[in-house]
């Protein structure tokens, strides 16, 4: 399954679920505009008590980059939730994870 696809489900989901979320591209687009910054997680959003969420999607056995391991300290450092999800089924659980 590709990154794509996986983002897709996730999104699909979390609409589903309630949780505002919507796709981010980061780092520098075409025609040099700058997007979010570097390593800012694929999709982002809010929690229904408000809290930011962050889902870095990867496939499976992919890590996280170094900029997006840096993001994601910083947010988690200041109480937002953000994870690497692999599938659908990861996000759900850290997601429920979170919220517990």
């Amino acid at each position: 399954m590709t990154e794509s696809e996986i983002q897709k489900q996730i999104l699909s989901w979390l609409e589903f679920s309630g949780i505002e979320a919507w796709r981010q591209n980061s780092g520098k687009g075409k025609h040099n505009m700058y997007l979010a910054p570097a390593g800012t997680p694929d999709i982002i959003g809010y929690m229904p008590d408000g809290r930011f969420i962050g889902i870095e999607v990867k496939q499976p056995k992919k890590q996280p980059t170094d900029n997006q391991v840096e993001w994601m300290e910083k947010a988690i450092k200041a109480g937002c939730l953000v994870f690497v999800a692999h599938s659908l089924d990861e996000a759900i659980r850290e997601i429920e994870r979170g919220i517990g």
